[in-house]
């Protein structure tokens, strides 16, 4: 019991001398989507974890500030081998993507919060309704078998037509416990990032690895169905992160 408790307090003096050395600031949340299904309600989620950080003032060039993301895209199964897929992309506006939507609903100053002297992440419960223009890139998969099938889905205002028979009626977002840091890290603390995706899409994995000729094959296919993107994208991304 006494090594259990030295443990935990070596990795939390651990964790609090690595935050004063590279100050970061951590959010964890809950995308949700709302659709019909022919005469059925459906509702797909999954979690997200965004770790935004800044140069550290000890060790300069060695720490760079940004930003990553940990999770992987929302996928809502339908009927006749049909699937949804929120994506880890910007939708409409660059301000759309997994970090920035943060600060478009909840009016987060991020780099305010890193400047203190000891970051702690702010308190913030509910649900808020995610507005069109900060959707993430939304596409259907007509058989979730195959790549070549995935066509953009655009959504200007909710309830949105995403096939003859199924409608997107909305999109929230929600906060939830990130856990206590650093042991969150190891999954022992907090609701942790969604993960198994490549068993609901298996095409995405080919030997253990994401393949790059399917996602340049479901890239295309999104593209030449009128998704337009400013910029590079990289493609390895679009599903999973961290």
């Amino acid at each position: 019991m006494k090594r259990l408790g030295m443990l935990i307090l070596i990795v939390c003096v651990g964790g609090f001398l690595f935050q004063m050395l590279f100050p970061s600031v951590t959010f964890r949340y809950r995308l949700v989507l709302d659709a019909t299904d022919g005469a059925k309600n459906v509702t797909g989620s999954s979690v997200l974890s965004v770790t935004f950080t800044k140069d550290s003032p000890f060790v300069g060039d060695l720490s760079r500030g940004g930003s990553w993301v940990t999770g992987e895209a929302m996928t809502l199964p339908l009927h006749g081998d049909r699937t949804l897929v929120m994506l880890l992309a910007p939708g409409g506006q660059g301000r759309s993507d997994p970090g920035s939507i943060l600060s478009g609903v909840f009016k987060l100053n991020v780099y305010d919060l890193l400047n203190k002297p000891f970051v702690r992440t702010p308190v913030i419960t509910g649900s808020r309704p995610l507005p069109p223009e900060l959707l993430p890139l939304i596409v259907m998969l007509d058989d979730a078998q195959k790549p070549t099938s995935a066509r953009y889905v655009p959504v200007l205002q909710f309830p949105a037509r995403a096939d003859r028979d199924v409608s997107i009626t909305g999109v929230s977002i929600e906060m939830i416990d990130d856990g206590i840091w650093p042991l969150t890290i190891f999954g022992v603390t907090g609701t942790q990032p969604t993960r198994g995706i490549e068993l609901k899409l298996p095409w995405l994995v080919l030997r253990g690895v994401l393949s790059r000729e399917a996602l340049l094959t479901f890239w295309q296919a999104i593209t030449s169905s009128g998704y337009q993107r400013s910029g590079s994208m990289e493609l390895t991304q679009l599903f999973k992160r961290g």
